[in-house]
């Protein structure tokens, strides 16, 4: 269930154009990330798209998941997206 969740709200954040929204879904993620950060490890590159909104409030919110979620098995990944 857990899975699906994170699943579904990376799909709503690239999806949905309303900023307001791509706030909440963020927030949903941090609250999750303290609990299941593995599960989030696995749709993190979906999660790092959301680096294309031209909102700096998103691109901040969206690094500081990230930067949480930095793993050794994901960081040779991860620094080609922030290439």
């Amino acid at each position: 269930a857990v899975r699906a969740a994170a699943q579904t709200y990376t799909q709503l954040l690239n999806a949905e154009s309303d900023n307001n929204v791509k706030l909440i879904v963020l927030e949903k993620l941090m609250a999750m990330r303290k609990h299941h950060a593995k599960v989030l490890q696995e749709v993190l590159m979906d999660i790092l798209r959301a680096l294309n909104s031209p909102n700096s409030s998103i691109r901040r919110k969206t690094l500081a998941i990230v930067m949480e979620l930095v793993s050794p098995r994901n960081v040779s990944e991860v620094m080609l997206v922030l290439k």
